[in-house]
């Protein structure tokens, strides 16, 4: 072969590997892809209510403890509805629910702009457009498409989820809050809105039912032919679904494990939901100016991005309950330099600590996941959701009101850290139930 010749294929060769690599690659990871660019928008959720939190209290004029209901209030309609759209994503699989969800956030987040020009119009757009599209398109649907695509990769494959959400973290924190010093909360929501529908709403398109639809097994795993379903695929899209295994609904109801985790769950989520709203008050409360609190809550979802891999590897390789539980007690240390500390060091080594704790949020779904089976994945998670969350409804109520009654947030971070402290055993000591039936009958049940 002339030289000339034998550089070219040199250096050709190895892009094309790339690209065979590439078209070999299991289309669950595919999936794993294109969710975590979807769910770096997923925090907007979270971010922006923190962000626009004392803007839109001081322009519309609002006590603490209002705002704090509106927000609420759409974190309980969220925990309500999850078992509908739970059961509406094992019905009709995660495309229709991400096209349906990710319209209603991104224009939701427009609407907000333009019309929430008093208490009850912000109420009414916060909660039943935003957070609706929220719960349907980011969280009722990706995560349930990973534990659908994947077993012995269920960690890893939702950490990156969980990830690519504190890659959005870190990014929108800081972002927004210099939108709405330049120019206000009103142009952060219409950027965040046109981001959503521009970017998530094509991805969206990509998603499939499961792997046994397409002719796959769970992780790309091999398998002998007769285990893939065949025929018309809607025939196969339904085949699929019924030989996917697992819990019913009523089974899970029946172990003690589901109860024992709704009450970590609870404990742990009250906990959050009392300062994760108020999160940036908390630290402007603390004595920092609210763009330096918005840059040091950042350290957060920064520290989030590597740890969630880290925590992924973990959850395959060990119980991911266990795992889940030593990160509980992690953050709840760094909830104790929050609660104790005075001074600006402690708000670091709270964020560091309480970073490295939350990262590990994948670890529950998982959990799940790994207890509970794939068929109704996303019901059962929408029942443990709502169970989990009517405390939290009113913890950020109260973390308003208390504020507005005392001017300290002291009285609400001292439960705060107790509850957090109660769930840990709770998650440490849970064990996985025991299979009730076996893929047989289980296929043959409608629950």
């Amino acid at each position: 072969m002339p030289e000339g010749e034998l550089q070219e294929d040199i250096a050709v060769s190895p892009p094309q590997n790339l690209v065979q690599r590439a078209r070999g690659m299991y289309y669950g990871w595919w999936l794993a892809i294109a969710g975590s660019f979807i769910g770096v928008f997923a925090s907007l959720s979270q971010y922006s209510a923190t962000v626009f939190f004392l803007p839109i209290s001081e322009e519309m004029k609002l006590s603490r403890a209002r705002m704090s209901l509106a927000f609420s209030a759409a974190r309980l309609e969220g925990s309500i509805e999850g078992p509908l759209v739970g059961y509406l994503n094992d019905k009709l699989g995660p495309r229709p629910m991400l096209l349906f969800g990710l319209a209603m956030a991104g224009g939701g987040f427009i609407l907000l702009a333009m019309l929430a020009h008093g208490y009850w119009s912000l109420f009414l757009i916060w909660v039943f457009i935003l957070s609706l599209g929220f719960q349907a398109g980011f969280f009722s649907a990706l995560t349930p498409a990973m534990n659908i695509w994947f077993v012995r990769r269920r960690t890893t494959a939702i950490s990156f989820l969980s990830s690519a959400n504190r890659v959005g973290g870190f990014i929108w924190a800081p972002v927004l809050a210099y939108i709405v010093v330049q120019h206000g909360w009103r142009t952060a929501a219409v950027v965040a809105g046109i981001l959503i529908l521009v970017i998530t709403l094509p991805l969206s398109l990509l998603f499939r039912r499961s792997p046994e639809s397409m002719g796959l097994h769970p992780d790309g795993d091999k398998g002998p032919a007769d285990a893939v379903p065949s025929g018309p695929r809607s025939r196969a899209s339904e085949a699929a679904t019924s030989t996917l295994g697992g819990f019913t609904v009523k089974q899970a109801l029946k172990t003690g494990a589901f109860w024992q985790f709704v009450a970590a769950s609870l404990f742990q989520g009250t906990s959050m939901a009392a300062i994760s709203v108020h999160m940036i008050p908390i630290l402007v409360w603390k004595g920092v100016g609210q763009q330096s609190a918005a840059n040091i809550f950042a350290i957060v979802p920064l520290i989030g991005i590597p740890m969630t891999l880290v925590y992924g590897q973990l959850g395959d390789r060990f119980k991911p309950w266990r795992v889940l539980g030593l990160a509980t007690l992690v953050s709840t240390i760094g909830l104790a330099f929050l609660v104790f500390g005075k001074g600006v060091w402690p708000l670091y080594a709270f964020v560091v600590l309480h970073g490295l704790g939350e990262s590990a949020s994948a670890l529950g779904i998982a959990t799940s996941g790994e207890f509970f089976g794939r068929k109704r994945f996303a019901t059962i998670r929408g029942i443990q959701n709502a169970l989990s969350s009517p405390i939290g409804f009113a913890a950020p109520i109260f973390a308003g009101w208390v504020y507005d009654q005392t001017g300290s947030y002291l009285g609400v971070l001292l439960p705060v850290f107790f509850l957090r402290l109660v769930s840990v055993p709770l998650y440490l000591f849970l064990r996985k139930p025991e299979q009730p039936v076996s893929p047989a009958h289980s296929a043959s049940s409608t629950v």
